[in-house]
């Protein structure tokens, strides 16, 4: 039989004689007795610590774990506290022990533990600064600098929390370059902080860093002020100038001798001396061309027009011979040219580049032709020139010799490398053909290349006969009508689906069985081009009849796509006057599926085309990853201003609104947040279930680093995750408003949560490609160690190439907000430059108690890699696998 309060109605335990919640008297007391002071009411047998102290009551055994914390953190973790709770009766404060024994820090443990006490004995903790400002007055860039600040506890509970600082000129701490510390004190506690000179950047203005103390006594602001005076340039004739436009200045009127300054050097080193980023980017001109270099990259003219000599290199060799060509990029007008180019492959190497007045002469040498007999192998060079134009240029090497198979060859995998930065505005290098599928190769490297010839006999050409026969056959069926490989017409002005005979798409191994699943609809009265994701052999926990999805609608209904085209919006390949659908393409076999179709507008053509296939997971080599590009195509004669945003209305394993993980965020996305270039992730995901052991479906939306064998995809512009603004026809520009969380049981959180991607809206010149990617399937997450019970889980997204950065994130159950979290690593990975190994905990979503950290880390060489993450007595660990980029399928 329970027992409930007369006063507060809540239940208590059988053998209570006062209520647990508001000491009420539960039996045995005329209704007229008022609440008992359980503070100082007498245990039914005193506890006594082992140095003798004994404690009759809770005031008593509060005021001893406060002054002999260090015996009162031994026998709470021994499990001595919850026993003598238990044998008192108080079964809930001998459940609050057992928790607390369970903390990493024992004394944050005891702390918690005394909080629950029905006690007052001990005050709250207090948080009190020596100072809020200091000023530290002027500051040397060669000089190093400490300061320190006390914090003190004005109260007598645990004081604990965090310090950081928003200025990486200051960090905390004796060594290194921590910008987050935790404390913790019972009393006072002196904090050690330390100027980081090379950090530090000159202005006329004064320094302000922000120490932001969040504690459990409280919040504060410490200001730190500083002042670094500019350093004047010191050489004639640009001395005595402090900013840019003052160099600018002065060496537009003497453009000779400052000439010398800018090429050898001299300009860049007093940028780097005032603790500035120089603004020219690549090799420094020579003579005049340097100083309008310099004028171009503060904006102070505009470059000129460049144009490069050719787009495709074709070269022969024979394995170990040295092969070199040269790329030329000009200009028309009467201006200097200054350009430099970077391969992709590390069998190509750079010359320096010969710049001779309106053009530059670029320089490539293949030392040595790579011993790869009968292979074509192709590179990539990225070429910069004058305001930042960018050229793309392929180069095919034919290697001659007979092509021998290798004996064993694993199946390539997704892999994502960082994109180079985008072309803006530059002018076409020439007028681009027809856009293919296949790799630009002169037919004469194959014709011409010993070893590849064969004969074929007359016996051959029997079964191509056969062949040609059954296409006739094909031919005339599908002209009265008859559908080929189950599919239908598409209406007017759609062309129909092609068999899955027709193959194209991304190659690897296709027999692997497929965890993730591409769907849309067939239907020509319904066919909107739109398509879904869902997990293969898994159904809806909350419907049976239907499969586990990934999006909302399994034929990607309630997702759309629109493009802006010169202000006005349409929706991918929705029919209308001016709008033709010219590709309708699907392989089964491969799981790919392309649309492409024209906008046509006063004699003007843009082609947009729509190619999802699934493929292998960069980590699991799974079939469990869905590859989304979209290109778009100018092939009028005049500039249009044209972006592309893509509304994919996530559904993860029956669930329509569970929060984001969102790496670099303090905590868990669940309301409206936008995420700009700057900012923008590697990747999100989201678990169907709040449960690091039992986590259920992951979703994973890859959103940087992909650079596709065929193509340079531009980076993502802009993300907001949101509310679904609940049309499936919404138009191209989302707000706020439109996407902030509704009311409802919680109307801070998501209910049914959507993803905008944008693309940059700008001049797309004519004949210039642009190609959009991101990817969206399946993920996975680390299972805790033996010891975690569920408290600790890794998850991995983002470049796994070797040499390249990705990002590692902690995923934490009941953490405490300020509780360290810390990575191990092996040899050979190491973390990104601004990294420490130990992270602290900002934010706990209240609804989950979830958090979660997350490290940038880079591997030097391929291999399988075991990364580990700890708090306290918990850990997890995740085996990462780094590959060569030549080694996967987008490289």
């Amino acid at each position: 039989m329970m027992m409930t309060c007369p006063k507060c109605s809540r239940v208590n335990p059988q053998e209570a004689v006062y209520c647990y919640f508001d000491g009420f008297v539960l039996s045995g007391a005329s209704a007229g007795t008022g609440p008992l002071a359980i503070n100082t009411l007498r245990f039914p047998s005193p506890f006594v610590f082992m140095s003798g102290r004994s404690c009759l009551n809770f005031d008593d055994l509060a005021i001893a774990c406060h002054e002999e914390s260090k015996p009162a953190s031994d026998m709470l973790k021994q499990g001595f506290l919850e026993s003598f709770l238990a044998s008192i009766g108080r079964v809930d404060l001998s459940m609050a022990a057992k928790e607390a024994a369970k903390f990493p820090d024992s004394s944050r443990g005891l702390d918690e533990l005394l909080g629950k006490f029905p006690s007052s004995v001990l005050s709250e903790a207090r948080l009190n600064l020596s100072s809020q400002e200091i000023n530290l007055g002027v500051l040397s860039r060669t000089a190093k600098r400490e300061i320190k600040i006390t914090i003190e506890n004005g109260g007598m509970r645990l004081l604990f929390g965090s310090i950081t600082s928003d200025s990486t000129w200051l960090a905390i701490g004796e060594t290194g370059n921590a910008s987050v510390k935790n404390f913790q004190t019972t009393g006072e506690l002196t904090v050690p902080l330390r100027i980081v000179p090379e950090k530090l950047r000159a202005s006329d203005k004064p320094l302000v860093a922000k120490l932001k103390i969040d504690s459990s006594g409280g919040s504060s602001v410490v200001l730190i002020r500083a002042e670094v005076p500019v350093a004047p340039f010191q050489l004639m004739p640009l001395s005595g100038a402090l900013n840019g436009r003052q160099i600018a200045l002065k060496a537009k009127a003497n453009t000779k001798e400052a000439a010398i300054l800018f090429e050898n050097g001299s300009v860049a080193k007093w940028y780097e001396s005032n603790g500035w980023s120089y603004p020219v980017q690549g090799p420094s001109a020579s003579g005049m061309g340097a100083i309008q270099q310099f004028f171009e990259a503060l904006g102070l003219t505009p470059p000129p027009k460049t144009f490069i000599n050719q787009t495709v290199v074709n070269l022969v060799g024979a394995p170990r011979q040295e092969l070199a060509f040269e790329l030329t990029v000009g200009t028309e007008e009467k201006r200097s040219v200054y350009a430099h180019g970077f391969a992709d492959q590390s069998w190509i190497t750079s010359k320096n580049p010969k710049l001779t007045g309106n053009s530059a002469i670029l320089g490539f040498v293949i030392p040595q032709v790579p011993d790869r007999p009968g292979e074509l192998l192709v590179s990539k060079i990225a070429v910069t020139s004058n305001g930042n134009q960018k050229f793309l240029v392929q180069v095919n090497v034919q290697v001659s010799g007979k092509y021998v198979a290798p004996r064993s060859e694993p199946a390539p995998e997704l892999v994502f490398t960082k994109p180079p930065e985008v072309v803006v505005n530059a002018p076409p290098p020439t007028e681009i053909p027809e856009a293919d599928d296949t790799i630009k190769v002169d037919p004469k490297l194959r014709k011409n290349t010993k070893g590849l010839k064969s004969s074929i006999s007359l016996v051959h050409y029997v079964p191509f006969a056969g062949l040609v026969s059954l296409m006739v056959i094909l031919l005339i069926a599908d002209a009265v009508g008859v559908g080929v490989g189950g599919k239908t017409e598409g209406g007017p002005g759609v062309a129909k689906n092609e068999s899955s005979q027709s193959s194209f798409g991304y190659s690897f191994d296709i027999d692997k069985k497929a965890e993730l699943k591409l769907d849309f609809s067939h239907k020509s009265k319904s066919r909107n081009f739109r398509f879904g994701l869902f997990a293969a052999d898994k159904k809806d926990p909350k419907d049976e009849s239907k499969n586990l999805r990934l999006t909302y609608d399994q034929e990607g209904d309630s997702n759309n796509t629109r493009i802006r085209i010169d202000d006005s919006d349409y929706l991918f390949a929705h029919a209308m006057k001016d709008v033709r659908v010219i590709e309708d393409k699907e392989d089964s076999k491969r799981r790919v599926w392309r649309v492409s179709c024209d906008y046509l507008f006063k004699g003007e053509r843009i082609k947009v085309s729509q190619f999802v296939q699934i493929v292998p997971g960069s980590q699991s080599g799974n079939l469990d990853t869905c590859i989304i590009r979209y290109t778009v195509e100018n092939k009028g004669k005049n500039s249009h201003k044209i972006g592309l945003r893509m509304m994919l209305d996530t559904f993860i394993g029956g669930e329509d609104g569970v929060p984001f993980v969102v790496p670099g965020t303090d905590g868990f996305v669940t309301k409206f947040t936008e995420f700009t270039q700057k900012d923008m992730p590697d990747f999100i995901e989201a678990m169907q279930f709040q449960n690091l052991d039992n986590p259920g479906v992951i979703a994973h939306l890859g959103l940087k680093g992909f650079q596709l064998p065929d193509c340079e995809p531009e980076p993502l512009y802009k993300l907001y995750l949101g509310e679904n603004p609940g049309s499936k026809e919404f138009g191209y520009d989302a707000e706020a408003s439109d996407l902030a969380t509704k009311t409802g049981k919680d109307g801070s959180r998501f209910t049914d949560s959507v993803a905008f991607l944008y693309w940059n809206e700008r001049d797309t010149n004519p004949g210039e490609v642009r190609e959009f990617v991101f990817s969206y399937g399946l993920g996975e997450i680390s299972k805790p160690d033996g010891s975690s019970g569920g408290k600790l889980s890794v998850t991995t997204g983002g470049n796994t190439n070797a040499g390249k950065t990705f990002t590692l994130t902690a995923l934490v159950k009941d953490a405490t907000k300020g509780q360290a979290v810390s990575i191990a690593l092996p040899e050979g990975v190491n973390l990104a430059s601004g990294e420490t190994k130990e992270k602290t905990i900002v934010e706990v979503d209240r609804a989950t108690q979830m958090s979660q950290v997350s490290w940038k880390v880079s591997a030097t060489k391929s291999g399988v890699y075991s990364l580990k993450v700890a708090s306290g007595q918990f850990s997890s660990q995740t085996k990462v696998q780094i590959r060569e980029a030549s080694s996967s399928l987008f490289r």
